[in-house]
């Protein structure tokens, strides 16, 4: 069965089942929460069942491990004053050395909220490895900011986290060997149930937790949230209407959409959705209203290239940006594709830059490459502006980044690396003018090779740099400012 297909049937599979069995629980289970048709959300469905059935002795031993640390060590979260707030702004955490800097998402909206005198408080979703000490250690400014933790919750809440894991785990166990005539969804179910097991779930659902303490004592008006599809926005979603009365909640979808983009446009129940969705431009507004009925206004993005582009810049092949996504298996798969091209391509530079989650350090060992100095001397391993970086190259080589799109603003040839037995990635797939698309090192050579510039291409180019003007959008935050203020 092809990747297509196979997504295919995996989403409404797992579509059907929580539409009929929704509550906190189901959703918390990523599994049954499917974001898209990329490879990295897709490979636990394709595991073979002596992998699955391993999966679920390791579940329960990391869940009896965390089980036990949460009992020995008290994780209760310090409970805040009683305040009242205008607004409430999550944000997600994914860099502990970006703590004290203008917020990756949302850019410099505090500084808004104090100049138009909104009261407000910041959650910081934590997506680090660093405990919610260690990162309040860093903070400078600590005032109307809090750290929601994933890893772990209070004793108590942990005991009742677990006991509805293994209750799901025999409920979907029993439903499984229902469905003795279909084979396929009988499968899926006993996947789903050994998902519950899994810490993700558990993970989701301490967050909940957390949450639900911390706004016991905090009043808001208006909830402010990333809004990308997964789990967690929509347990904290829920929390939030079923605490507050009349709330207004706000859904920023900061990212780029794929052509397999999946839990965000399907509609499961008010409760779990906010009440208007914030976009990047217009060609991610134009895409929700296609699928969803819900209000759509453009925030624009602070991945908007602000600096005037120059159509004829840099004619000369000598830099190639090489664009993973914050994925582990990604970074694999484009870094190894880009040794052989710069094997291939001496007088070449290529510039590797990571997503803010991943390290350099992490991706070398994976690759089995004890340092820099061992990789090809055209290799430059990149940590400082992306900005800068884009301003001195030709080429960009990727798959599901969305730094692609910032770079193609700047006139950046998007290179994408296609891999033909998984689903397409690629932000820019509606792009059908200028961009490359290649599969194997030959394609790459012959796009490199050719210097010749036609007149068409000027044109096409041109056609590629106001499509992705019209993805990112200048960030606007005045507009939200505006809406915040309506009563």
């Amino acid at each position: 069965m092809n990747s297509t297909k196979s997504f295919s049937n995996i989403r409404k599979i797992c579509d059907s089942i929580l539409l009929k069995n929704l509550n906190e629980i189901t959703i918390s289970n990523n599994s049954l929460n499917v974001i898209k048709g990329h490879p990295f959300h897709l490979k636990l469905y394709n595991e073979k069942k002596t992998k699955k059935f391993l999966n679920i002795l390791i579940h329960i031993f990391k869940n009896l491990v965390y089980l036990f640390f949460s009992t020995i060590k008290n994780y209760s979260s310090k409970k805040l004053s009683k305040r009242k707030v205008d607004v409430l702004l999550i944000s997600n955490l994914v860099n502990i050395n970006d703590i004290n800097k203008e917020d990756y998402i949302f850019s410099d909206l505090e500084k808004k909220f104090k100049n138009s005198k909104i009261k407000f408080h910041k959650i910081f979703i934590n997506h680090t490895n660093f405990s919610k000490n260690e990162i309040l250690k860093k903070i400078k400014k600590k005032k109307n900011i809090s750290i929601l933790e994933f890893y772990y919750t209070n004793y108590k809440s942990s005991y009742l986290i677990f006991y509805n894991q293994i209750k799901y785990f025999y409920l979907f166990i029993l439903l499984a060997f229902r469905e003795s005539n279909n084979k396929e969804k009988k499968n899926m179910l006993l996947f789903i149930a050994s998902e519950f097991l899994n810490l993700n779930t558990k993970k989701n659902l301490n967050l909940l937790e957390n949450y639900k303490n911390f706004i016991k004592n905090v009043s808001f008006n208006k909830l402010l949230i990333p809004y990308e599809g997964y789990s967690w926005e929509r347990l904290i979603l829920k929390a939030s209407k079923d605490k507050m009365n009349n709330l207004k909640c706000y859904g920023y979808h900061f990212s780029a959409l794929s052509k397999f983009q999946h839990s965000i446009f399907r509609k499961v129940n008010s409760v779990y959705e906010p009440d208007l969705i914030y976009t990047t431009g217009r060609f991610s507004k134009n895409e929700f209203e296609k699928k969803i009925n819900k209000k759509i206004k453009i925030l624009g993005s602070n991945r908007f290239y602000k600096k005037k582009i120059k159509l004829n810049k840099n004619n000369k092949i000598h830099r190639c940006l090489v664009l993973p996504e914050g994925i582990l298996s990604e970074c694999l798969k484009i870094f190894s594709f880009s040794i052989l091209a710069a094997k291939s391509h001496t007088k070449m530079r290529f510039i590797w830059r990571l997503h803010p989650t991943m390290n350099f350090k992490e991706i070398l060992s994976k690759m089995k490459i004890a340092s820099k100095q061992d990789l090809p001397k055209n290799i430059y391993l990149s940590e400082g502006s992306f900005f800068k970086d884009i301003e001195s190259a030709n080429f960009c080589l990727y798959r599901g980044s969305t730094a692609s799109i910032t770079s193609l603003q700047n006139g950046i040839l998007p290179i994408y690396l296609n891999d033909k037995n998984t689903s397409n990635i690629d932000p820019l797939y509606k792009l059908k003018k200028w961009k490359q698309v290649i599969n194997n090192l030959n394609d790459f050579n012959k796009i490199i090779n050719n210097k010749k510039i036609k007149k068409k291409d000027l044109k096409d180019k041109k056609f590629a740099i106001n499509f992705s003007l019209k993805y990112f959008e200048k960030l606007n935050t005045d507009k939200l400012i505006k809406d915040f203020k309506k009563k």
